[in-house]
């Protein structure tokens, strides 16, 4: 229930800020003249022998266990998502037509030197950034943050209390 919930407010960031919001979903682009194909678990479309370019949400996968869930949710909620590893980073997302990026979790520590690190294509991409778990402690060492240990463990759900009205949250 907390991802869904982390991931409607993405989502509401992504209305907020990225102005039109046309995510392309697989169901909906089966047209006449279209013939659809499997390659993986992505599902893809010809359009007159072109590859059609969806509106994407792209997954960074930093070694979750959830990051397949993570990209499930998303496409549950009618968004198309593609899982790429944060190693393959450079040349996937330049082909993809990037509305959001979401960066999973994984067991690394953003302080120890083999850790996984960001993208630079990330940073620069223009588009919103959600981090969750490791990714969000990502983003916050790599705009200059500092990620320090709680004195407990944090697993499931949480509660959050919302102190001043908002749309980000406004129904929840």
């Amino acid at each position: 229930r907390s991802l869904f919930c982390i991931l409607v407010i993405f989502f509401r960031l992504l209305k907020l800020f990225a102005g039109c919001f046309q995510l392309g979903l697989c169901a909906r682009q089966i047209d006449l003249g279209r013939r659809p194909f499997r390659t993986g678990s992505a599902c893809r479309f010809l359009f007159l022998g072109k590859p059609m370019q969806h509106q994407t949400i792209a997954v960074l996968d930093y070694g979750s266990q959830y990051s397949q869930l993570i990209c499930r949710r998303v496409r549950e909620a009618h968004v198309y998502a593609e899982l790429v590893s944060w190693e393959q980073v450079a040349e996937r997302l330049p082909r993809m037509n990037l509305k959001g990026i979401i960066l999973s979790g994984g067991p690394n520590s953003v302080y120890d030197p083999a850790a996984p690190s960001l993208p630079e294509i990330v940073s620069q991409s223009g588009v919103p950034v959600l981090g969750i778990c490791y990714g969000l402690q990502l983003l916050a060492h790599h705009g200059g943050g500092h990620v320090v240990p709680s004195q407990e463990r944090e697993y499931g759900a949480a509660q959050i209390e919302v102190t001043s009205p908002s749309l980000l949250f406004a129904g929840l």
